[in-house]
């Protein structure tokens, strides 16, 4: 009668000599999805978190043009001063607003043209995978996405 072992009884431990290279295979064609899932996440998570800023320097805005006295060049400062702390670049920020008085609402328009450093990876994946989009090159020298502008209104009572 012929011995076995302990390890045959429950399974082969071993990888059969086919199924070597089975998981690297599998890896190389996961890692393309992966990578594409996680420049979205980023992207977006960017994009919010601008439109938040956008929103809330309107937000900032409109109120200082609620208080007695105000001036649009207060307002303007006031939302200057909350993107700068933010940490977006001002000169792609651009206010409207009108201070309140008895007659009339404070309002403050802010835009911001944002530009997303992952849009260009994103695109250049989607229009070309091999080539890195219609200008040629790679992904890695993709030429940068034309800004999106994100915009916020904000009205306030006198």
């Amino acid at each position: 009668m012929k011995r076995t072992s302990f390890l045959s009884k429950v399974g082969n431990l071993h990888r059969p000599a086919m199924q070597s290279g089975t998981a690297l295979v599998e890896l190389a064609m996961v890692t393309p999805f992966m990578a594409l899932l996680l420049a979205g996440l980023l992207h977006f998570g960017m994009t919010m978190r601008a439109q938040q800023v956008i929103t809330n320097a309107s937000r900032v805005a409109a109120r200082r043009g609620t208080q007695s006295g105000a001036s649009s060049g207060a307002m303007q400062t006031a939302a200057r001063t909350y993107v700068e702390d933010a940490g977006l670049e001002l000169n792609k920020l651009t206010l409207a607003n009108t201070p309140g008085d008895a007659d009339n609402d404070s309002t403050c328009t802010a835009s911001y043209q944002f530009t997303s450093p992952v849009q260009a990876f994103i695109d250049s994946l989607m229009s070309s995978p091999i080539q890195g989009g219609a200008g040629g090159g790679t992904w890695w020298t993709a030429s940068e996405a034309p800004p999106r502008t994100l915009t916020a209104t904000t009205v306030m009572r006198y």
